[in-house]
């Protein structure tokens, strides 16, 4: 759960038509299998500018988001995770109120420890 409050006297374009308060929830599932991992996770509630996961996420388009939907599936090796997310996300751009945007992603990700 995130909750954000701004002083909204300061404001640039990109902010100014943004709300003072927001709240997410969040949920996440993350299963394993052998060397097989498979996650789902939702965010409801409206965010702005957010920083997640320690501060690896940072959301820094000027878009409220209303609704997030995820996977995940992955495969560890020795020494190496490949790992197949997909992301689809509804949002507001605020700028210029641009209601209905939906953006979708998927990423590859391979990881190697030494």
């Amino acid at each position: 759960m995130s909750f954000t409050t701004a002083d909204l006297s300061n404001c640039n374009n990109f902010s100014k038509k943004a709300n003072k308060k927001y709240l997410t929830t969040g949920v996440k599932l993350h299963a394993h299998y052998h060397d097989y991992h498979f996650g789902v996770a939702t965010y409801l509630g409206e965010r702005i500018f957010a920083v997640m996961d320690s501060g690896m996420k940072v959301q820094h388009h000027a878009m409220e988001f209303n609704e997030s939907y995820m996977l995940l599936f992955g495969k560890n090796f020795s020494n190496l995770s490949v790992n197949l997310r997909y992301a689809k996300h509804k949002a507001k751009e605020i700028p210029i109120d641009h209601d209905n945007v939906t953006v979708e992603n998927i990423a590859l990700e391979i990881s190697y420890q030494f």
